[in-house]
């Protein structure tokens, strides 16, 4: 049996395939398997004692196994590219966008500093142009109108209010003739005299 051309050939794939297989070259490999199985199949013919029958069964196992990493592998690179394809068209629509805005660059920073001559800021005055399309005409009627309008006039601050003492003020002064220091004087003549009288009478 060893003289069977077809078992020398299904041997022969079968060393291309694992070669192919230990070198990462999965199409490769899964070639070689599927031409080994079906030579050793049709070397053996109808002997399913034959030893190359365990072999045959090995091949078959790993061809499907590189089967299903490539038809992974192809699903992976579907996305992919499927994605890639997608962020490349973001780009490029997001780069044309950009290329449509005007720019404030070149010959406009030459309206810029027209505008700061007039006495404005350069910020005041890149803005300005953004708003008319770099029109400095506009742009400059627009900051003097901005400069002349008149200023709402500020609201009136309430008066302060009295802030109350932090002690209670003294009691008011009595009046004068409820001064409770005041002398009667018909009572004090009354009193020296009846002083003098008892020293007159005991003399």
């Amino acid at each position: 049996m060893s003289a069977n051309p077809k078992l020398k050939e299904g041997i022969a794939a079968a060393k291309r395939a694992v070669a192919a297989d230990n070198e990462g070259d999965l199409p490769m490999a899964l070639a070689c398997y599927k031409e080994a199985a079906q030579a050793l199949i049709d070397g053996i013919g109808n002997d399913s004692t034959s030893k190359y029958t365990n072999y045959i069964n090995q091949y078959v196992v790993r061809a499907e196994a590189i089967e299903v990493e490539l038809a992974k592998r192809d699903s992976s690179a579907t996305a992919a590219a499927s994605a890639y394809s997608h962020n490349s068209r973001a780009e490029a629509e997001a780069a044309a966008a950009a290329a449509a805005m005007p720019t404030m660059a070149g010959a406009n920073e030459q309206d810029v500093q027209m505008i700061v001559a007039f006495g404005f800021t350069p910020a005041a005055a890149r803005e300005a142009l953004a708003m008319f399309d770099n029109d400095v005409e506009r742009a400059s009627s627009y900051l003097f109108d901005a400069q002349t309008q008149p200023q709402p006039p500020a609201q009136p601050q309430p008066p302060l209010q009295p802030r109350p003492p932090s002690h209670p003020p003294p009691p008011a002064a009595a009046a004068s003739g409820d001064s409770p220091f005041r002398i009667n004087m018909g009572e004090a003549a009354t009193s020296t005299g009846g002083g003098g009288g008892g020293g007159g009478g005991s003399g």
